[in-house]
């Protein structure tokens, strides 16, 4: 495994704004990591040194709302992994 927590709950955000995660690395991936793919336009992630830094911009909503955001990551060699946070929005 090549990440310490492939999930992790984010916690709370406030409509409208942006949130940051950092999932953290076991060991140096730059040279491993081919692209990185989020679920929606509303999480970008980049890879920086032994983390995974991702922003998360909450969506507007009429009423508080849980949301499940993964991002994949594709490395050179063909495999790929997973990684998910759980975030609450609230309005």
């Amino acid at each position: 495994m090549n990440w310490k927590e492939k999930k992790i709950n984010a916690g709370t955000v406030k409509q409208n704004q942006i949130k940051q995660i950092t999932f953290e690395s076991t060991e140096d991936l730059t040279d491993k990591i081919k692209s990185i793919n989020t679920s929606c336009g509303c999480t970008g992630a980049k890879y920086i040194d032994g983390k995974l830094e991702v922003n998360y911009r909450a969506q507007r909503v009429s009423s508080d709302k849980n949301s499940i955001q993964s991002i994949k990551i594709n490395y050179i060699n063909g495999t790929n992994e997973t990684l998910m946070f759980k975030i609450t929005i609230k309005k």
